[in-house]
Parts: C-alpha cells; sequence; structure tokens
C-alpha cells in the first residue's frame, strides 16, 4: 500500500484504492486475537483511511 502522495486518475481508482487499504487492514487484524491497544490501532488507521479520501 503506499502512503501519501499517492495520485489517481478518477474516483473509480481512489474507491479501489481505498477498498484495498480496508482489506489489507482488515487482514492484518484477522488472523490474530485483538487485545485492546489491537482495537485502538486499526479504528485510528481506520479513521486515517476515511479522513484522506
Amino acid at each position: 500500500m503506499q502512503a501519501g502522495g499517492a495520485e489517481f486518475a478518477n474516483e473509480a481508482e481512489l474507491r479501489h484504492w481505498k477498498s484495498h487499504a480496508m482489506v489489507e487492514l482488515l487482514l492484518e487484524f484477522a488472523c490474530s486475537a485483538m487485545a485492546p491497544e489491537h482495537t485502538t490501532k486499526a479504528l485510528t488507521r481506520v479513521e486515517t483511511l476515511h479522513a484522506g479520501t
């Protein structure tokens, strides 16, 4: 996943990138038990992703 500075040709490309980023985020946490600090980290990253797009 690219962090910042990404340029998108259109809204569809942006939606595709955002969906891919969300799947990567969820997969990172899906394979293990979620401790409270993991939940906080995941929610923070989701908020950042939504705010940035």
